[in-house]
């Protein structure tokens, strides 16, 4: 039997003939493709999730990718690179600082930042210190500390955000008390000078 050419009418026929699905779509809806939504550009919490791994793996390699032998306390290659004389603590504070910039991207607020970069200031400062810094280094790991407070901020943003206003009110009041300290004890020491001096004549 011969084959028949489809003609203009039969192919009308087969379109009109479609499943349910095709008839009810619009004709400007394009149809569904898995293809595409594989190559659908990622949304914003995507792009959080993926920062959120990218800082915690970087906190690990700096605070505690290495276990001390015959002991649970970890270290990272922040505190090794502390060891370098001169320039290891201001390379580890350089290398801190990502922690920052990455939070500042996220939105983290202000006070979130100051916290977090006193955090680094107290670990760089106390870090000059022969031995007892590198001491102090190993234990307050102030990168793990920066994760987790990026970490609270995301999702707990106005309770992060009080308590850090907390911290930094806390600690100025504590540094304003010292200053009073040290300008009563300078007083004190020129007056007692003063009369020593006085008594002396």
């Amino acid at each position: 039997m011969p084959i028949r050419p489809l003609s203009h009418l039969d192919l009308r026929q087969l379109v009109e003939s479609s499943s349910p699905a095709e008839q009810q779509r619009a004709p400007d809806e394009a149809p569904p493709s898995s293809i595409g939504a594989a190559f659908r550009p990622p949304g914003p919490r995507d792009d959080e999730t993926r920062r959120r791994e990218r800082l915690d793996r970087f906190a690990f390699l700096l605070d505690d990718a290495f276990r001390i032998p015959g002991t649970e306390r970890r270290v990272g290659l922040d505190a090794l690179i502390g060891l370098v004389p001169g320039i290891g603590d201001a390379a580890g504070a350089l290398l801190s600082s990502y922690f920052l910039y990455e939070g500042a991207r996220l939105g983290v607020s202000v006070a979130t930042l100051l916290r977090m970069t006193l955090n680094i200031g107290i670990e760089t400062g106390v870090g000059l210190v022969p031995v007892l810094g590198d001491l102090f280094d190993f234990a307050f790991k102030a990168n793990d500390r920066n994760a987790r407070l990026i970490e609270r901020f995301l999702d707990d943003p106005e309770s992060t955000h009080r308590s850090s206003r907390t911290v930094l009110a806390t600690v100025a009041v504590v540094l304003l008390l010292l200053m009073l300290a040290l300008v009563v004890g300078i007083a004190w020491l020129v007056s007692a000078l003063v009369g020593a001096l006085s008594g002396a004549v």
